[in-house]
């Protein structure tokens, strides 16, 4: 999608779309970077951590039975795709250890095979917060292989 723009010259009373030239010569300005939606951050992990952790805060509130059978396949999905990007792809570095060690408890404890029990209600408002909380951090965590760890913007 282009965006008509004032031309660069001052002068000039043109108007013309990103990329197209004026016939004053100059060419419309840019748009800042942050402006532009970065599609960098449209990856698929980023969504996946960042509803997992906004339903688990859903679960919270007194949804139907349904609610729960399918929330325990989002964490599951997430926790493996954790496992999977931490443990495989890091250098097994400290913080790298706990993400793995979190995602494999949050996997054992809502996991759709074998269901983990606790019979009441409120037994789950603890866990559900601290998997929340864990996954939306995730979420706007970037990692990096060589040893930088940054949150993002």
């Amino acid at each position: 999608m282009s965006v008509v723009r004032a031309c660069k010259n001052d002068k000039c009373t043109l108007k013309v779309r990103d990329g197209q030239t004026c016939e004053c010569g100059l060419s419309a300005p840019t748009p800042k970077q942050s402006e532009d939606i970065e599609l960098a951050r449209l990856n698929p992990s980023f969504w996946l951590q960042l509803s997992t952790g906004f339903m688990l805060f859903g679960a919270l509130g007194d949804p139907p039975s349904e609610y729960y059978v399918f929330l325990r396949i989002i964490v599951s999905i997430a926790s493996l795709w954790n496992i999977k990007k931490y443990y495989s792809d890091s250098g097994h570095d400290n913080f790298a250890s706990f993400v793995v060690i979190c995602s494999a408890i949050f996997l054992v404890l809502f996991n759709p095979i074998f269901i983990t029990y606790l019979w009441e209600k409120t037994k789950w408002i603890l866990p559900d917060i601290i998997a929340g909380v864990f996954f939306l951090l995730m979420a706007f965590y970037e990692y990096d292989i060589n040893g930088k760890k940054t949150l993002s913007n």
